[in-house]
Protein backbone atom coordinates (compact mmCIF):
# COMPACT_ATOMS: atom_id res chain seq x y z
CA UNK A 1 0.00 0.00 0.00
CA UNK A 2 1.75 3.33 -0.96
CA UNK A 3 1.01 7.12 0.46
CA UNK A 4 1.31 10.24 -1.34
CA UNK A 5 2.12 13.77 -0.59
CA UNK A 6 1.42 16.97 -2.08
CA UNK A 7 4.38 18.72 -3.20
CA UNK A 8 3.02 21.30 -5.42
CA UNK A 9 -0.77 22.09 -6.31
CA UNK A 10 -0.15 19.79 -9.53
CA UNK A 11 2.47 17.61 -8.02
CA UNK A 12 1.78 14.16 -5.97
CA UNK A 13 5.47 12.64 -4.81
CA UNK A 14 5.42 8.91 -3.61
CA UNK A 15 6.34 8.79 -0.10
CA UNK A 16 6.32 5.17 1.46
CA UNK A 17 5.06 1.44 0.61
CA UNK A 18 3.80 -0.70 2.82
CA UNK A 19 4.07 -4.38 2.26
CA UNK A 20 2.06 -7.16 3.55
CA UNK A 21 1.83 -11.02 3.32
CA UNK A 22 -2.02 -10.78 2.89
CA UNK A 23 -3.87 -9.33 0.70
CA UNK A 24 -5.27 -5.68 1.81
CA UNK A 25 -9.36 -5.56 2.21
CA UNK A 26 -9.88 -2.15 3.35
CA UNK A 27 -8.28 0.89 4.04
CA UNK A 28 -9.32 4.03 5.68
CA UNK A 29 -8.35 7.02 7.75
CA UNK A 30 -8.95 6.63 11.72
CA UNK A 31 -11.21 9.93 12.42
CA UNK A 32 -9.51 12.58 14.41
CA UNK A 33 -6.10 11.71 14.34
CA UNK A 34 -4.62 13.05 11.60
CA UNK A 35 -2.30 11.12 9.50
CA UNK A 36 -2.80 7.98 10.75
CA UNK A 37 -4.38 4.86 8.63
CA UNK A 38 -5.97 1.27 9.72
CA UNK A 39 -5.31 -1.14 7.00
CA UNK A 40 -7.56 -4.25 7.09
CA UNK A 41 -5.94 -7.66 5.47
CA UNK A 42 -7.03 -11.22 4.67
CA UNK A 43 -8.91 -13.21 2.02
CA UNK A 44 -12.35 -13.34 2.30
CA UNK A 45 -12.67 -12.59 5.54
CA UNK A 46 -10.88 -9.81 7.35
CA UNK A 47 -8.15 -11.89 9.50
CA UNK A 48 -5.61 -8.91 10.55
CA UNK A 49 -6.14 -4.98 10.72
CA UNK A 50 -2.96 -2.62 11.03
CA UNK A 51 -2.78 0.62 12.15
CA UNK A 52 0.05 2.45 9.83
CA UNK A 53 1.40 6.09 10.76
CA UNK A 54 2.50 8.25 7.86
CA UNK A 55 4.45 11.00 9.88
CA UNK A 56 6.83 8.39 11.35
CA UNK A 57 6.19 5.49 8.36
CA UNK A 58 5.49 3.38 10.98
CA UNK A 59 2.98 0.27 10.97
CA UNK A 60 1.39 -1.30 14.55
CA UNK A 61 -0.52 -4.61 15.05
CA UNK A 62 -3.95 -4.11 16.07
CA UNK A 63 -5.97 -7.10 16.11
CA UNK A 64 -5.60 -10.82 14.35
CA UNK A 65 -8.61 -13.33 14.14
CA UNK A 66 -11.10 -13.69 12.36
CA UNK A 67 -13.31 -10.09 11.84
CA UNK A 68 -16.76 -9.22 9.89
CA UNK A 69 -16.04 -5.80 9.81
CA UNK A 70 -13.77 -3.12 11.38
CA UNK A 71 -14.25 0.45 11.34
CA UNK A 72 -12.97 4.12 12.14
CA UNK A 73 -14.85 6.14 15.30
CA UNK A 74 -14.14 9.59 15.95
CA UNK A 75 -11.37 10.90 19.21
CA UNK A 76 -8.97 8.14 17.01
CA UNK A 77 -10.81 5.11 17.59
CA UNK A 78 -11.13 1.66 15.78
CA UNK A 79 -14.04 -0.92 16.30
CA UNK A 80 -14.26 -4.48 14.93
CA UNK A 81 -16.61 -7.06 15.11
CA UNK A 82 -15.50 -10.60 15.40
CA UNK A 83 -16.60 -14.30 14.30
CA UNK A 84 -15.01 -16.00 16.83
CA UNK A 85 -17.15 -16.86 20.41
CA UNK A 86 -14.11 -17.24 22.21
CA UNK A 87 -12.89 -13.77 22.11
CA UNK A 88 -15.03 -10.28 22.78
CA UNK A 89 -17.61 -9.94 19.58
CA UNK A 90 -17.38 -6.15 19.54
CA UNK A 91 -14.07 -4.55 20.79
CA UNK A 92 -13.17 -0.87 21.16
CA UNK A 93 -9.35 0.24 20.42
CA UNK A 94 -8.08 3.67 21.27
CA UNK A 95 -4.86 5.00 19.56
CA UNK A 96 -2.36 7.56 20.49
CA UNK A 97 -1.06 10.01 18.39
CA UNK A 98 1.54 8.20 16.46
CA UNK A 99 -1.01 5.37 15.78
CA UNK A 100 -0.01 2.92 18.76
CA UNK A 101 -2.65 1.06 21.31
CA UNK A 102 -3.37 3.25 24.34
CA UNK A 103 -6.67 1.14 25.74
CA UNK A 104 -9.03 -0.70 24.61
CA UNK A 105 -13.17 -2.43 25.84
CA UNK A 106 -15.11 -4.78 25.16
CA UNK A 107 -18.91 -3.63 24.32
CA UNK A 108 -21.75 -5.79 25.81
CA UNK A 109 -22.40 -8.35 22.92
CA UNK A 110 -25.85 -8.96 21.38
CA UNK A 111 -27.28 -12.81 21.28
CA UNK A 112 -26.34 -11.80 17.38
CA UNK A 113 -23.41 -11.78 15.03
CA UNK A 114 -23.23 -8.44 13.99
CA UNK A 115 -21.93 -8.13 10.35
CA UNK A 116 -22.13 -4.09 10.23
CA UNK A 117 -20.61 -1.26 12.27
CA UNK A 118 -21.37 2.47 11.74
CA UNK A 119 -20.93 6.20 13.96
CA UNK A 120 -23.49 8.31 14.46
CA UNK A 121 -22.49 11.42 13.30
CA UNK A 122 -23.52 14.56 15.85
CA UNK A 123 -22.92 11.78 19.01
CA UNK A 124 -19.42 11.06 18.98
CA UNK A 125 -20.09 7.87 21.81
CA UNK A 126 -22.47 6.30 19.91
CA UNK A 127 -22.05 3.03 17.59
CA UNK A 128 -24.49 1.39 15.78
CA UNK A 129 -24.75 -2.28 14.23
CA UNK A 130 -27.38 -4.70 12.14
CA UNK A 131 -27.42 -8.25 11.80
CA UNK A 132 -28.69 -10.30 9.18
CA UNK A 133 -31.93 -10.30 10.94
CA UNK A 134 -33.44 -7.29 10.58
CA UNK A 135 -32.11 -6.05 14.15
CA UNK A 136 -30.33 -2.78 14.69
CA UNK A 137 -28.26 -2.32 18.17
CA UNK A 138 -27.13 1.10 19.62
CA UNK A 139 -24.39 1.18 21.97
CA UNK A 140 -22.52 3.96 23.88
CA UNK A 141 -19.04 3.22 22.85
CA UNK A 142 -17.42 4.98 26.23
CA UNK A 143 -19.16 3.00 28.54
CA UNK A 144 -19.57 -0.23 27.06
CA UNK A 145 -23.24 -0.54 27.37
CA UNK A 146 -25.87 -1.87 24.53
CA UNK A 147 -28.82 0.97 25.05
CA UNK A 148 -30.97 -0.63 22.50
CA UNK A 149 -32.25 -2.95 19.96
CA UNK A 150 -34.49 -2.01 17.49
CA UNK A 151 -36.34 -4.39 15.19
CA UNK A 152 -36.34 -2.65 11.58
CA UNK A 153 -38.92 -4.60 10.00
CA UNK A 154 -39.25 -7.43 7.35
CA UNK A 155 -38.65 -4.82 4.53
CA UNK A 156 -35.01 -4.87 6.29
CA UNK A 157 -34.35 -7.98 6.94
CA UNK A 158 -31.09 -7.39 4.18
CA UNK A 159 -30.11 -4.37 5.29
CA UNK A 160 -26.65 -3.33 6.45
CA UNK A 161 -26.29 0.22 8.22
CA UNK A 162 -23.31 2.52 6.39
CA UNK A 163 -24.00 5.44 9.25
CA UNK A 164 -26.00 7.18 11.34
CA UNK A 165 -27.37 10.74 12.25
CA UNK A 166 -28.35 12.31 15.00
CA UNK A 167 -31.25 15.17 14.82
CA UNK A 168 -33.21 16.86 17.46
CA UNK A 169 -33.09 13.68 18.79
CA UNK A 170 -34.34 11.68 16.40
CA UNK A 171 -31.75 8.80 15.24
CA UNK A 172 -31.19 8.40 11.05
CA UNK A 173 -29.74 5.58 10.03
CA UNK A 174 -28.90 5.12 6.45
CA UNK A 175 -29.17 1.72 5.34
CA UNK A 176 -27.65 -0.42 2.04
CA UNK A 177 -29.99 -3.44 1.02
CA UNK A 178 -27.36 -6.00 0.57
CA UNK A 179 -29.09 -8.71 -1.65
CA UNK A 180 -30.18 -5.83 -4.31
CA UNK A 181 -27.16 -5.61 -5.59
CA UNK A 182 -28.41 -5.36 -9.58
CA UNK A 183 -32.02 -4.34 -10.28
CA UNK A 184 -33.74 -4.74 -13.13
CA UNK A 185 -36.61 -3.01 -14.28
CA UNK A 186 -38.88 -5.47 -12.64
CA UNK A 187 -37.81 -4.73 -9.55
CA UNK A 188 -37.76 -0.58 -10.01
CA UNK A 189 -41.63 -1.07 -11.29
CA UNK A 190 -42.29 -2.07 -7.50
CA UNK A 191 -40.43 0.59 -6.25
CA UNK A 192 -37.48 -1.19 -4.87
CA UNK A 193 -34.02 1.11 -3.75
CA UNK A 194 -30.66 -0.25 -3.22
CA UNK A 195 -30.78 2.54 -0.02
CA UNK A 196 -32.65 3.24 2.71
CA UNK A 197 -32.93 6.58 5.38
CA UNK A 198 -34.99 5.58 8.39
CA UNK A 199 -35.83 7.42 11.23
CA UNK A 200 -35.53 6.00 14.83
CA UNK A 201 -36.66 7.18 18.20
CA UNK A 202 -33.84 6.21 20.20
CA UNK A 203 -36.04 6.16 23.41
CA UNK A 204 -38.93 3.28 22.26
CA UNK A 205 -37.14 2.04 18.90
CA UNK A 206 -39.80 3.69 16.83
CA UNK A 207 -39.07 2.83 13.26
CA UNK A 208 -40.20 5.11 10.02
CA UNK A 209 -39.01 5.15 6.79
CA UNK A 210 -37.82 8.34 6.13
CA UNK A 211 -36.75 8.13 2.18
CA UNK A 212 -35.40 5.98 -0.50
CA UNK A 213 -32.17 6.51 -2.92
CA UNK A 214 -33.15 5.31 -5.98
CA UNK A 215 -30.76 4.41 -9.41
CA UNK A 216 -31.15 6.42 -12.36
CA UNK A 217 -33.73 5.38 -14.78
CA UNK A 218 -31.63 3.48 -17.23
CA UNK A 219 -28.96 1.92 -14.64
CA UNK A 220 -29.97 -1.80 -13.96
CA UNK A 221 -25.98 -2.95 -13.54
CA UNK A 222 -24.41 -4.34 -10.72
CA UNK A 223 -23.53 -2.62 -7.46
CA UNK A 224 -20.22 -3.22 -6.38
CA UNK A 225 -19.01 -0.53 -4.07
CA UNK A 226 -20.21 2.23 -1.52
CA UNK A 227 -18.46 4.78 0.51
CA UNK A 228 -20.28 7.56 2.37
CA UNK A 229 -19.03 10.88 3.86
CA UNK A 230 -21.63 13.17 5.57
CA UNK A 231 -24.87 13.15 3.48
CA UNK A 232 -23.06 12.18 0.29
CA UNK A 233 -23.24 9.08 -1.13
CA UNK A 234 -21.43 7.18 -3.85
CA UNK A 235 -21.86 3.95 -5.60
CA UNK A 236 -19.67 2.20 -8.17
CA UNK A 237 -21.26 -0.33 -10.76
CA UNK A 238 -19.36 -3.33 -12.30
CA UNK A 239 -19.10 -1.57 -15.43
CA UNK A 240 -17.06 1.71 -13.80
CA UNK A 241 -19.79 4.12 -13.83
CA UNK A 242 -20.58 5.81 -10.79
CA UNK A 243 -23.75 7.66 -8.93
CA UNK A 244 -24.05 10.61 -6.04
CA UNK A 245 -26.63 10.80 -3.91
CA UNK A 246 -26.95 13.98 -1.31
CA UNK A 247 -28.75 12.99 1.36
CA UNK A 248 -31.11 15.87 2.06
CA UNK A 249 -31.59 17.37 -1.44
CA UNK A 250 -34.78 18.02 -3.75
CA UNK A 251 -33.25 15.69 -6.32
CA UNK A 252 -30.77 13.30 -4.13
CA UNK A 253 -33.32 10.26 -4.12
CA UNK A 254 -32.28 9.69 -7.85
CA UNK A 255 -29.03 10.51 -7.50
CA UNK A 256 -26.42 11.86 -10.03
CA UNK A 257 -25.21 9.75 -12.87
CA UNK A 258 -21.92 9.72 -13.82
CA UNK A 259 -21.77 6.68 -16.77
CA UNK A 260 -18.00 7.52 -18.16
CA UNK A 261 -16.44 7.92 -15.47
CA UNK A 262 -14.46 4.24 -15.93
CA UNK A 263 -13.15 3.63 -12.24
CA UNK A 264 -13.10 0.80 -10.00
CA UNK A 265 -13.20 2.46 -6.48
CA UNK A 266 -14.26 5.38 -5.16
CA UNK A 267 -13.60 7.24 -2.36
CA UNK A 268 -14.45 10.15 -0.05
CA UNK A 269 -11.80 12.44 0.44
CA UNK A 270 -11.38 15.44 2.39
CA UNK A 271 -13.73 19.32 1.75
CA UNK A 272 -15.50 17.48 -0.95
CA UNK A 273 -12.82 16.05 -2.97
CA UNK A 274 -13.46 12.53 -4.91
CA UNK A 275 -10.58 9.78 -5.11
CA UNK A 276 -11.13 7.61 -8.11
CA UNK A 277 -9.15 4.14 -8.59
CA UNK A 278 -8.95 3.03 -12.17
CA UNK A 279 -8.25 -0.39 -13.83
CA UNK A 280 -5.09 1.09 -15.64
CA UNK A 281 -3.54 2.15 -12.62
CA UNK A 282 -4.37 5.67 -13.13
CA UNK A 283 -5.70 7.51 -9.03
CA UNK A 284 -7.32 10.70 -9.77
CA UNK A 285 -8.79 13.67 -7.59
CA UNK A 286 -12.37 15.38 -8.00
CA UNK A 287 -13.67 17.99 -6.58
CA UNK A 288 -17.33 17.40 -6.50
CA UNK A 289 -20.21 19.67 -6.62
CA UNK A 290 -23.76 18.84 -6.96
CA UNK A 291 -24.80 17.75 -10.74
CA UNK A 292 -20.73 17.96 -12.14
CA UNK A 293 -17.83 16.66 -11.15
CA UNK A 294 -15.09 18.43 -11.86
CA UNK A 295 -11.50 17.89 -12.09
CA UNK A 296 -8.86 19.27 -9.74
Amino acid sequence: MSVWVLDAPTHWRPLHTWTFIQPVISVFPVPDAPGILCVTLGQLEIREARVLCCSSLSQVALCEGEFRTVVGLSSGRVVSSSYSADMPSIEVYTLSHDGRLQASRSLVSPTEHVHNLAPVEGQTDALIGTTNGGHLFIWNVRTGHLLRRVTLGDSFTDAACLHGYSLCGVLFVLLQHTSLLSLGQEDEQKGRAPFSLVAINPLNGVVALATRLCLPKDCVERLVEVDVQDSRVIGVFQSGSVCIWQLGSHHGQQGEWLPDLGCQLAHWGAQGTLLTAHISGDVFLYRHRPVYCKPL
